[in-house]
């Protein structure tokens, strides 16, 4: 079993795991879902931002989540390019 730094409350902005370092495993959440359930949650946009803060400058270090941006209007400006194989 993998053991997994998790946020309370904010299971459904779950959206995989990745790895950091190459080694070790985090979960993965939408940012924009986790700061709704968060409001949600009646947390104040301060508090959001401290925890984010706080998770960026590494107060758990390499086992911290990760946050994602999820940006469909990105993904349409993306152009494919060849790869190198």
């Amino acid at each position: 079993m993998i053991e997994l730094t998790a946020i309370t409350g904010l299971n459904d902005a779950v959206i995989g795991v990745s790895t950091r370092n190459g080694v070790d495993k985090v979960l993965v959440y939408d940012r924009i879902k986790a700061k709704n359930l968060l409001f949600s949650a009646n947390w104040t946009e301060e508090r959001i931002n401290v925890l984010f803060d706080e998770l960026a400058i590494g107060k758990l270090g390499d086992l911290a989540p990760i946050f994602v941006h999820l940006n469909e209007e990105l993904l349409d400006g993306i152009v494919d390019r060849p790869t190198i194989h």
